[in-house]
């Protein structure tokens, strides 16, 4: 089964940058689990002439123990520790599971004729 395993920044304490203006502290998760994947896919190709082509793919992926960060605004004893002046904090953690699926097309038409 396909995994992709946690970023060493959702791992370990450290800092993001968001745009060169501010810098929000990163809370580390050693607890974060991989997250794996079911996937599956069915294309179907349409040569509708010699110059047209059409496709269609649908899709659908099952992920388990997503990682999903979220930003939470500190109180007193949540940001002890995190320097002078930290409104908030990030921190990842995995959800259960989550369902990505969706359908594509496209059409290719060659304009001018070989």
């Amino acid at each position: 089964m396909p995994y992709k395993a946690p970023s060493a920044k959702a791992l370990h304490n450290g800092m993001i940058n968001f745009s060169g203006h501010a810098t929000i502290p990163v809370l580390g998760n050693p607890d974060l689990k991989p997250e794996t994947f079911v996937n599956y896919e069915l294309g179907l190709n349409y040569p509708a002439s010699d110059r047209l082509d059409f496709n269609i793919t649908a899709f659908f992926n099952l992920v388990k123990d997503k990682t999903v960060s979220k930003e939470f605004n500190c109180s007193i004893s949540d940001c002890s520790g995190l320097g002078s002046g930290v409104t908030s904090y990030s921190k990842s953690f995995n959800a259960d599971e989550a369902e990505i699926y969706g359908l594509e097309s496209s059409f290719k038409y060659q304009i001018i004729p070989e």
